[in-house]
């Protein structure tokens, strides 16, 4: 499988226009989205809003504008054009929903790891996260000032285990919640950063 993944750096001011009753295929021109940001969005609409029954409006949230997103493309059929089939972001340390642990070390976010239907099975998603660990762990200074490592997930129980082999922990302090309907879980694990 020739999985190749693309980095997309926080979308910033560009998204500022983004119509969140609008799916990704749909905004306005007004609004200068860059298509693998595009894609990223339409992955995620196709699995948590389609799959799921995650209002759409939810599903682009204020943290997207300052999130690095990753995307996963393999190749099209009979060599055709690259087809996007997965997608995560990273929550930096000063964004809202990426809390301190411990005292206050600061940490970052994965979320929002999505891919479609067809190529679940395939090892996208750990290859998305791994991708997404080893950039946090190449470029700390990019996630937060005093960012040391740490990642928090919040996952669906449904997928822990995949967050389990890829060496997460359960954060045995953090009850179980239900989020838009969904049961998750808080799991964590400690990056070795480069200096």
């Amino acid at each position: 499988m020739a999985l190749r993944i693309v980095f997309i750096p926080p979308p910033g001011p560009s998204v500022e226009g983004y119509n969140r009753t609008l799916r990704a295929a749909a905004q306005p021109p007004s609004v200068p989205i860059s298509t693998p940001f595009r894609q990223s969005m339409s992955i995620r609409e196709a699995v948590f809003v389609d799959e799921q029954k995650i209002p759409l409006e939810l599903e682009f949230d204020d943290h997207d504008p300052l999130s690095f997103h990753f995307l996963a493309l393999l190749p099209g059929d009979r060599g055709e054009e690259e087809v996007p089939v997965g997608t995560v972001r990273i929550l930096p340390v000063h964004v809202g929903n990426a809390p301190a642990i411990d005292g206050g070390r600061a940490c970052i976010k994965i979320g929002r790891l999505a891919v479609l239907k067809g190529y679940r099975g395939l090892g996208v998603s750990r290859k998305l996260v791994e991708e997404a660990m080893r950039w946090a762990a190449e470029n700390p200074g990019a996630l937060g000032e005093n960012w040391e490592g740490w990642v928090l997930v919040h996952a669906q129980t449904e997928v822990e285990g995949l967050y389990v082999r890829m060496g997460f922990v359960r954060d045995e302090g953090a009850e179980p919640w239900v989020e838009d309907g969904i049961l998750h879980v808080a799991l964590w694990r400690k990056l070795d950063v480069a200096e």
